[in-house]
């Protein structure tokens, strides 16, 4: 967390005890992340911009296999998930995308609670985020509106009001958000799987999103095995 802290504030991970720039990188073969001194001299303005978004997507593409592995473990332990969509996700309507994406939540949140009421210790009754916490699933304009509250605090608390959903709409027309799965932005008909961590983690400082299609692809395709191991 203070490595995220430092990351968000100063565009750097430094050390939290003697302040030094950290490199992270998540390690595949292990399926965690990993640290060494970050010997990239002192940045400009301009070059630390650029060195944070960089820092941001090499974590990113770094971990991407193993949340992919994780989907497809939770889609295999899970039989009612299995064969959600016989159809390659991609060949998909962003109307038939968002309906699978609410019956998969549907189905989650129903295991969710038996698996509650089997065990106090449930493993993994959300999907799995690979920083080890849990995906929840929201609608884009939701997630869209939370981001505009962690960017404007003072933006008006009725999301109904004109200047709130202005403020949104040009949100959602930069396309801001997008799928960490695929790079996409996210589809407004459909859904989003957010990390319950939000950016408390240096493996993903910028929140984590995973798109209805990726999910849906990873963890309810019968046909996934010949999608390429990105």
């Amino acid at each position: 967390r203070c490595l995220a802290q430092s990351y968000q504030m100063c565009g750097r991970a430094r050390c939290p005890t003697c302040r030094r720039p950290v490199r992270v990188d998540y390690d595949q073969e292990k399926g965690c992340l990993s640290f060494a001194p970050d010997t990239t001299e002192e940045l400009s303005d301009a070059d630390l911009a650029e060195h944070r978004q960089l820092a941001a997507t090499r974590l990113l593409e770094q971990a991407r296999p193993a949340q992919r592995r994780l989907l497809e473990a939770y889609g295999e332990s899970r039989p009612e998930l299995r064969g959600l969509s016989c159809k390659n996700p991609d060949e998909l309507q962003s109307t038939e995308v968002g309906g699978v994406g609410e019956i998969v939540e549907e189905m989650v949140l129903r295991m969710s609670k038996r698996s509650r009421s089997i065990t106090a210790t449930p493993s993994a009754r959300m999907p799995p985020c690979v920083c080890g916490n849990e995906l929840v699933r929201m609608q884009s304009q939701r997630r869209y509106e939370m981001l505009l509250r962690s960017l404007v605090p003072d933006c008006p608390d009725d999301s109904q009001h004109p200047l709130f959903q202005n403020m949104v709409s040009e949100l959602v027309s930069r396309n801001v958000i997008v799928c960490d799965m695929c790079s996409h932005p996210i589809d407004m008909q459909a859904g989003v799987w957010m990390c319950k961590t939000n950016d408390l983690t240096i493996l993903h400082a910028m929140f984590y999103d995973v798109c209805d299609r990726c999910l849906i692809r990873h963890a309810c395709w019968l046909d996934r095995r010949c999608v390429p191991d990105t």
